[in-house]
């Protein structure tokens, strides 16, 4: 939980100014983190925080899909 809150605060703080080569931040945080702990770049304890860490970064690139699709179809539901 802890990582997941950190990136989604890095990402309000930032705002607009959150996406890297046009992806999101919490996307390549978490594939970024999650790949280096799979492929072991570090000790086990070190991976195993790596992959965790970026678990949380890929919920919170999921959560905030799925806000933006609700608001769309509510958007879309009130035009018709």
């Amino acid at each position: 939980m802890g990582s997941a809150f950190a990136v989604a605060y890095l990402e309000g703080r930032r705002g607009e100014d959150s996406k890297v080569l046009g992806m999101d931040l919490s996307l390549l945080i978490g594939v970024g983190a999650t790949v280096a702990g799979m492929y072991g770049v570090a000790d086990k304890a070190t991976n195993e925080l790596l992959e965790s860490a970026g678990v949380g970064a890929l919920c919170v690139y999921a959560s905030n899909r799925g806000r933006d699709m609700g608001a769309r179809a509510k958007a879309e539901a009130a035009t018709k």
